[in-house]
Formats: C-alpha cells, sequence, structure tokens
C-alpha cells in the first residue's frame, strides 16, 4: 500500500484506541523506551503529542527518560509553514508552549538549538515498515529537518501499530528511521 492509502488507516486505528487501550500501548511503548541505551545523548529531540491525533504519550516519556539520564537536553519544534520548516528550540519549566492553528504543541519563542547539536530525534508517524521507512502526516517536515542533521544521528520512531511489510510510493527524500519502537519490540534498522 501507498502513503496515502495508508494514513487514513492508520488515522482510524488511532481514534478507534479507548482510552484504556492508549493508557496501555502508552505504557508498554514506555517499557520498550526504558531498554534503550541514551547515555551517550546530550540533546534529543522528541515531538510534542497532538491530541486530536491520539499520538503517543511523549510528554510522559520524556519525563521518564529525565529521571533515568538527567543529562539529556530536550528540543521541540515550532513549524515555519512559509518554508515548510521546522525551527528548534529547548524545552525545560521555563519554555511556553502554544498549540498552533493545526493543534500542534509549539514552543513560543526560547533558545534555539541547531540540528547538528541533536543526537536523537524521536520521529512522529502513523505506521513505519520492516525497512524503517514511515508514513507521517503527508507534509514531509520531519524528512527536511532530519535532513539537515548530522548522518550519525539516532531516529527512533514511536508506533501503536507493528510495522508493516512495505511501503509501496518511497522516494529520495524519504529519510529511514535506525529504530522503530512498538509496544511490543524495538526494531532496529
Amino acid at each position: 500500500m501507498n502513503k496515502a492509502e495508508l494514513r487514513p488507516i492508520y488515522l482510524q486505528k488511532r481514534r478507534e484506541m479507548t482510552a484504556q487501550t492508549a493508557e496501555i500501548m502508552n505504557h508498554r511503548l514506555m517499557e520498550q523506551v526504558d531498554l534503550l541505551d541514551l547515555s551517550a545523548v546530550r540533546t534529543a529531540h522528541i515531538f510534542l503529542s497532538i491530541t486530536k491525533f491520539s499520538e503517543p504519550d511523549t510528554v510522559g516519556m520524556a519525563k521518564k527518560i529525565s529521571q533515568k539520564y538527567p543529562q539529556i537536553r530536550w528540543a521541540i519544534s515550532k513549524t515555519e509553514r512559509k518554508t515548510t520548516g521546522l525551527y528548534h528550540f529547548v524545552w525545560d519549566k521555563q519554555t511556553l508552549i502554544e498549540q498552533n492553528s493545526w493543534g500542534i504543541p509549539e514552543p513560543l519563542g526560547g533558545v534555539r538549538v541547531d540540528e547538528q547539536e541533536i543526537d536523537l530525534v524521536f520521529v512522529p508517524l502513523l505506521v513505519f515498515d520492516e525497512m524503517g521507512y514511515r508514513v507521517g502526516y503527508g507534509k514531509g517536515y520531519y524528512d527536511r529537518f532530519l535532513s539537515k542533521c548530522r548522518s550519525d544521528i539516532q531516529k527512533v520512531g514511536l508506533s501503536f501499530f507493528e510495522p508493516i511489510a512495505q511501503i509501496s510510493d518511497r522516494d529520495a527524500y524519504d529519510i529511514p528511521l535506525t529504530a522503530g519502537i512498538t509496544p511490543t519490540q524495538t526494531y532496529y534498522f
């Protein structure tokens, strides 16, 4: 199946999850994330969950990771629609967050973080395939962002669903994950 076919299927699967199921799935995702060795990570980028899309609870995840790895500095993005780019800012207790018109929580400003400073990116997605390619929301923001990062960056996708065999319409601009985490296991690519 191609991205346009997969996108509505996995959005619907998320919408159909009960609050109890989502809580269980988030707990299991966190168990898998907890198995990662993040001791060498100095700056990690994480997306703030979009509530209306029932995304994984990344705020809770970042808090738990920070307890185990207090050296990690967190970065989050602000969308620039004119350039279809993302600008990154330090995320801490002082960061003011506001939802943009798409319902994406974003920082109002703060200390900028250059893409080259980031060691790990938790990548939003709907589903990924067995080669590490993902279906996102279709605007290409994260692929453009990841193309500006260092070649050794860890790109970790978070999915409530197991990988599919293959996304049929991958292209040269699609950047594969280095790992995909589901509630049952972590897949490395």
